[in-house]
Formats: C-alpha cells, sequence, structure tokens
C-alpha cells in the first residue's frame, strides 16, 4: 500500500492535510450518527490522480458515496485522458437519505460528461448500508456464488467505533472480519469485492482530524 497525502508531495511521504470540521451543530450530529466526514473537491481530485487505470472498462464502487465528489473526480479524471475507457459504471452506497438526492445530481452530471466524451455510463445509487449490503455478497463469494465485482474503488469510510456486542460487529464477524470501527470493516469488505489487479484510493481520517490517503493496488 502507498501512503500520499498531497499533491506536492510524493507518494510514500506523511504530510498533512487540512482537518475536515463540519460547518454547524447538525453537521456534528450527522458526524456522530454516520461517522460521517464529507470530501472536500481538492482532496477528491488528488485521491483521483492516484489511480493507474487502464482498462477499457471501469466498474467503480463507492460506498459512503456522501454527495458524489469522490466518483465525480475520478469521472472527471477519466474523461480528460488521452486513453479514455469505453465504460464506466458506478456502484454508490450511502446511508444518509439527505445525501441521495445531492448524489443523483452528481452522478447525473458525470453521465453528461461522459457522454461529451463517447463514454458510456450507468450508476446505480443505493440508499443502503453498506456493511449490511456487502456481507451478503462476501459470504456468498465463500461459496463460490455470484457476487458483485469492482475492479475501482474510492471511499471515504465512516469513521466510528463498533461495539463488540452490535449487530454490525456480529454482521462482520458472520463474514469472517473482525473489526473494531466502521472504517476497517468498510476497507476489509471492500478488498474482497474488487477484482484482482482491482485498484482502492481511501482516506483516514486521524483521530485528531488530519486527513491521510492511502493507495492499494491488490495482487494481479
Amino acid at each position: 500500500m502507498t501512503t500520499a497525502i498531497h499533491p506536492t508531495v510524493t507518494a510514500g511521504e506523511l504530510t498533512i492535510l487540512s482537518p475536515i470540521f463540519p460547518a454547524s451543530q447538525h453537521g456534528l450530529d450527522k458526524q456522530h450518527e454516520f461517522g460521517q466526514f464529507l470530501t472536500p473537491n481538492p482532496v477528491a481530485e488528488f485521491m483521483a490522480s492516484l489511480f493507474e487505470i487502464h482498462r477499457s472498462e471501469v466498474r467503480l464502487l463507492d460506498a459512503g458515496a456522501g454527495a458524489g465528489a469522490l466518483s465525480a473526480a475520478l469521472v472527471g479524471r477519466l474523461c480528460c485522458q488521452p486513453r479514455k475507457p469505453k465504460r464506466i459504471s458506478i456502484t454508490a452506497y450511502e446511508v444518509d437519505p439527505a445525501q441521495i438526492e445531492p448524489l443523483q445530481v452528481t452522478l447525473d452530471g458525470c453521465r453528461r460528461e461522459c457522454e461529451r466524451v463517447g463514454i458510456s455510463f450507468s450508476a446505480t445509487v443505493l440508499n443502503e448500508d453498506f456493511i449490511a449490503a456487502a456481507v451478503p455478497m462476501v459470504r456468498s463469494d465463500l461459496f463460490t456464488s455470484d457476487s458483485a465485482r469492482f475492479n475501482t474503488a474510492i471511499i471515504n469510510p465512516p469513521c466510528r467505533k463498533i461495539r463488540s456486542d452490535s449487530s454490525t460487529r456480529l454482521l462482520l464477524r458472520s463474514a469472517g472480519i473482525e473489526a473494531s470501527n466502521l472504517y476497517a470493516g468498510f476497507v476489509a469488505l471492500i478488498t474482497r469485492l474488487l477484482d484482482k489487479g482491482g485498484e482502492l484510493v481511501a482516506i483516514t481520517l486521524m483521530l485528531h482530524g488530519d486527513v491521510i490517503v492511502a493507495y492499494s493496488n491488490t495482487t494481479p
């Protein structure tokens, strides 16, 4: 895994971006309820720049999509590069109902941009708990049944601890995943849903509010 923090810093070095703070008490409440830290556009664009995508079809997973900043940043980058994919499909999970309409608007903009440059585009928005949806897919994969597969994932996972007796903890455990926080649970599930050779770029929010961006390429 490569860790990189700022577009002016070489990947692998550790530097710190500005902290992400909620704008209001309502933002604090949402942050507590969902472990939610929305992604600023400069961070999203930097994350998109880390991918080494050279494939004709991009099957993107955006788990905890918020308003779609991460998906939009990656689509924008792919639409501008000389070697464009032929098709982009996005599956976006977002548990917060308030984010669904902005997310759909963002993905509609992605569709228009793809159409402009001749890329086939599709998107599925799921107002669901990603862990609850992904665990059955991972469990079925253990028995070689068909499950959703992705070759690209870009995520700003929620950051909240999970109680040892919570339904979420037990659900993850049923898939062979032991995680004490939502971030670890999200990343573990996503790596199991990625094809071999797939790429994952993720944010981790440190306890003091700083942001680290990590890149991982799965085993070819």
